[in-house]
């Protein structure tokens, strides 16, 4: 590609946000590197895109370029049709489900495809988006193109014909010749647009802390040049919860509903076990019977609190095989009786993997069906606002609570931090034997990030067991 032509990937920048597209095409060097976790998106995806072009037939072409002076555009996918005629093809790793409106950026990311081909003297005959099927199940030997389903986009190109071009234009202008844009800056990255924060000092504390407040709120202050949680004056337009963070913070208090959390805590029945699953997602199934980005359960962590007082148990298990999940969901029963309450944080998910594991081993299904009728989401004395610290920045994940509650547990030594890194690792060691992720290596850190998370709900079930008494 010559430099200084737009691409697709600039173009779907600009649409993102135009001010931080100009940011970053002025200060390359503050671009944000690839890590990790990224890594796991960008690899799901080209996987998907390899497997799809391998079941098309010999007529359809891979990795076409497009390029006129001004824009350049690589297409998954073309066939051509003779005399410079051409159907186009987007291959995204995303499902596809009857009835459910096509995303907005896939539709605009074809048309910038269909504009830069007829520019380049190209008559595209029709224009195609290929996504993961909603139904497909794989059963374990060859996929097939059951796989994905191909979706006519011809009528949703034309409706924004024109617009595509005008926004190219502008696009082009910014990159090529650095015009900063003139509309009115209102992206839906709000505070973590790099742009913004370029131009901005945010205090620890500010409007884009406050939860679940929409663009048009945050906006409306950031115009009135309201960036900090200490200059917010308009309090009519934050919810009965934004309003407790907000009023927390200016308190410099915690919010405690003593009361709430006595009843909820006395709702337990021991044993308890505290349970935390991690999962991989790949975009094309690689066990029988599992649909396009449909979670695996390849590890779990529990610690065990038999009786009050009693000394902390621990179990785990992580699969080195990802054919082998049955061992998961045995070694599973082995570690968890028929009675007390299966403490999880966010514990929707936990129940999802388990109706997960029920739906490939049904022989299991009145056990794992036992456990969801079981589970206690921890989360909720967070979610639920009984207890509020402004310190969880309007947040109630672990990884906010836990550094507040108790600092002493961190996640920072560790090497790896989060659940999608985890998965990324476990995908490089165990799933594409990539000798640069040691799988020995890989296991060690893994357990011990299962292992903290659970270990992190044990305390705070403590800590708010310490509080009551207290």
């Amino acid at each position: 590609m010559k430099n200084g032509l737009l691409s697709k990937s600039n173009f779907l920048s600009y649409l993102e946000c135009p001010y931080q597209f100009y940011y970053f095409c002025t200060n390359p060097d503050q671009r944000p590197a690839t890590s990790e976790s990224d890594l796991l998106t960008i690899e799901n995806g080209m996987h998907f895109q390899d497997v799809v072009n391998s079941l098309l037939d010999d007529s359809y072409k891979s990795e076409q370029v497009f390029e006129t002076e001004e824009y350049y555009s690589r297409t998954d996918c073309v066939r051509y049709l003779g005399n410079k005629q051409v159907e186009l093809y987007e291959i995204k790793s995303s499902k596809y489900k009857e009835g459910v409106k096509i995303d907005s950026k896939y539709i605009f990311d074809l048309a910038f495809q269909k504009m830069v081909a007829e520019e380049a003297g190209y008559t595209i005959v029709s224009a195609f988006l290929i996504l993961a099927s909603d139904t497909y199940r794989y059963d374990g030997e060859m996929h097939t193109s059951a796989l994905f389903e191909i979706v006519n986009l011809d009528d949703d190109l034309k409706d924004i014909e024109e617009e595509i071009k005008v926004l190219a234009e502008q696009a082009y202008l910014i990159k090529s010749k650095a015009i900063k844009p003139q509309e009115k800056h209102q992206c839906s990255l709000k505070h973590k647009c790099a742009y913004l924060s370029s131009i901005v000092e945010w205090p620890e504390y500010h409007i884009g802390t406050i939860p679940y407040l929409n663009g048009d709120k945050f906006w409306n202050q950031f115009d009135k040049e309201i960036i900090g949680l200490d200059e917010l004056i308009d309090l009519g337009i934050l919810s009965s919860n934004q309003m407790k963070y907000y009023e927390a913070y200016t308190n410099k208090e915690k919010q405690i509903d003593l009361k709430e959390i006595e009843n909820l805590l006395k709702t337990l029945h021991f044993p308890l076990y505290f349970l935390d699953y991690e999962t991989y997602a790949p975009s094309v199934p690689i066990i029988q019977s599992y649909s396009p980005h449909e979670k695996i359960p390849f590890q779990y962590s529990l610690h065990i609190l038999e009786k009050p007082g009693e000394q902390l148990g621990h179990e785990a298990f992580l699969l080195d095989d990802a054919s082998q999940q049955l061992q998961l969901v045995k070694k599973l029963k082995q570690d968890i009786g028929d009675k007390g309450h299966v403490i999880a944080w966010n514990a929707g998910f936990e129940a999802r993997c388990n109706n997960t594991l029920a739906d490939k081993f049904p022989e299991y299904s009145a056990f794992l069906a036992g456990i969801n009728n079981r589970l206690f989401d921890l989360e909720d004395f967070f979610s639920k606002k009984y207890y509020l610290d402004y310190r969880f920045k309007g947040k109630s994940s672990l990884k906010y609570v836990l550094p507040v509650l108790l600092p002493e547990l961190s996640y920072d030594a560790l090497d790896i931090g989060n659940g999608q890194l985890a998965s990324y690792r476990w995908k490089k060691a165990f799933v594409d034997q990539d000798a640069e992720y040691p799988k020995d290596q890989i296991k060690k850190h893994l357990l011990e990030y299962c292992k903290l998370d659970t270990l992190a709900m044990v305390e705070i079930y403590k800590y708010l067991l310490n509080l009551i008494r207290a």
